[in-house]
């Protein structure tokens, strides 16, 4: 695409059969010098006006006024009507040597014909020609409005961005290249300045932020991993913008927070602070500060920065696009399932030395004889029931040799609160079980290997 430049003076060209039928329908002497297209929609000396796209016949030009002299013809089915404007400054219009030229350049600019943009922060570049290392030839101020003229047909890439570049033209006159990323483009409803206005008024991006529930970012990484802990990935646990009371409710495993705010302030491309803010925060939690901020990062993500007893604090949360109760679902009936199969082989478990485990159809057990793993495994005075869960997963490395991990909530002493974990490694035959006590369980809910103890346990299938 060549490099923008203003309008020269016309070449003299011939005059096609519809503008000598126009120039005499009209009786014009004068022959025309070029064809033309507007820009832009202007008005001009007297009231008259003419929409962008709109096509022109050049009669003449002035070098030292910078214009043009100019007339529009619309044919209406046979008729051809002719109508004379006062003088048009030269950088409104497109002008062409011919008028095949001028019509295939109309065609494909009408679409374009209210298309605006505007610059997203101070001093963006205008270019002269479509690249980031060409020449500046003049800078947007924040919030200036241009006229779009075109667009590259494919995206480019400027530094860490993706984005076409943009043919513009300026409130002066100026046109050149702009690139995309900083120039929202919108469709001008007559008003550019206005309809800026109400645009930078509105923030779908701060708007989508308030509209979201936002989750623990390792929430998408048990999704991801397919290893869901049910205990962490609770539906309490979040970030809740309640936006009509103007409150931002933090809720995560250790800690409970309300931030209510009088407004929130953009700062930049994806930035906001939280301004007259008021804290409430549990009680007994840290003492929090009130210029809180957020961040939205690339891959659908959020951070709220705050300070709590002096320390920055940045949680990061996601979008899960998904309901939250759908995945606590999926993974409840994948351990079901799980559970239905062990039932579908016994519902009574029997070894020599370690008694006899009796299941019931809502995953809780009854264990005779578990006193025989106290004071080893289980604390002593644990009682013997308890509920059975599949909530942890093996290393790829020992599914060869089992086919899954089992996990005994033991009741406690009888405070409620008090449960002994223990967890083994099973894998099935068909007359029974074998279970090996495994050691405690990572983070991320794998479990890779037996316990110190080693402790190897069979049961068989009660028929």
């Amino acid at each position: 695409m060549p490099p923008p430049t203003r309008p020269r003076a016309l070449p003299r060209s011939g005059v096609l059969s519809l503008v000598a039928i126009a120039l005499a329908l009209s009786a014009c002497s004068p022959q025309p010098i070029g064809y033309g297209v507007a820009l832009v929609e202007s008005v001009v000396g007297g009231g008259e006006a003419f929409a962008a796209a709109e096509r022109l016949v050049v009669m003449a030009e002035s070098e030292i006024e910078d214009t043009y002299r100019v007339v529009t013809l619309s044919r209406a089915g046979e008729r051809t009507d002719v109508r004379q404007l006062p003088s048009l400054q030269r950088w409104r219009a497109r002008i062409f040597a011919t008028q095949a030229e001028a019509d295939l350049f109309a065609d494909s600019y009408a679409p374009l014909a209210a298309t605006y943009g505007y610059a997203d922060r101070n001093s963006l570049p205008v270019r002269a020609e479509s690249s980031a290392t060409a020449t500046i030839v003049y800078q947007l101020r924040e919030a200036e409005a241009v006229k779009i003229i075109g667009r590259s047909a494919q995206q480019a890439s400027v530094g860490e961005y993706e984005n076409y570049w943009y043919e513009v033209l300026t409130e002066d006159g100026t046109s050149g290249f702009t690139f995309g990323e900083f120039l929202p483009v919108f469709e001008s409803s007559g008003d550019p300045a206005a309809d800026v206005a109400r645009l930078r008024d509105a923030d779908p991006l701060l708007d989508r932020v308030l509209a979201t529930t936002w989750r623990p970012e390792y929430f998408r990484d048990m999704v991801a991993s397919g290893r869901i802990h049910l205990r962490r990935m609770r539906p309490e646990i979040g970030l809740f913008p309640r936006a009509g009371q103007q409150i931002l409710e933090l809720r995560l495993e250790e800690s409970s927070v309300d931030f209510r705010y009088e407004q929130i302030e953009r700062r930049g491309e994806g930035l906001y602070i939280l301004r007259g803010v008021t804290v409430t925060a549990a009680p007994g939690a840290s003492e929090v500060g009130t210029d809180p901020r957020l961040t939205v990062l690339p891959g659908g993500r959020l951070s709220l920065s705050y300070t709590s007893e002096g320390r920055l604090v940045t949680p990061v949360f996601v979008d899960l696009g998904v309901p939250l109760s759908d995945l606590i679902a999926a993974e409840r009936a994948r351990r079901d399932v799980l559970y239905a199969d062990l039932m579908r082989r016994a519902s009574t478990l029997t070894s020599s030395a370690y008694g006899t485990i009796t299941l019931r159809d809502d995953r809780t057990f009854s264990w005779k004889g578990a006193q025989a793993l106290q004071p080893r495994l289980l604390p002593a005075g644990s009682q013997p029931t308890g509920e059975l869960d599949f909530r942890y997963h093996m290393a790829p490395g020992m599914r060869e040799r089992f086919d899954g991990v089992l996990t005994f909530s033991f009741a406690g002493r009888g405070n409620g609160d008090d449960v002994s974990e223990l967890n083994a490694l099973f894998a099935y035959d068909p007359a029974g079980v074998r279970m090996v006590v495994a050691g405690d369980p990572s983070e991320d809910l794998i479990v890779d290997g037996a316990s110190r103890s080693a402790l190897v346990i069979y049961f068989a299938f009660d028929s």
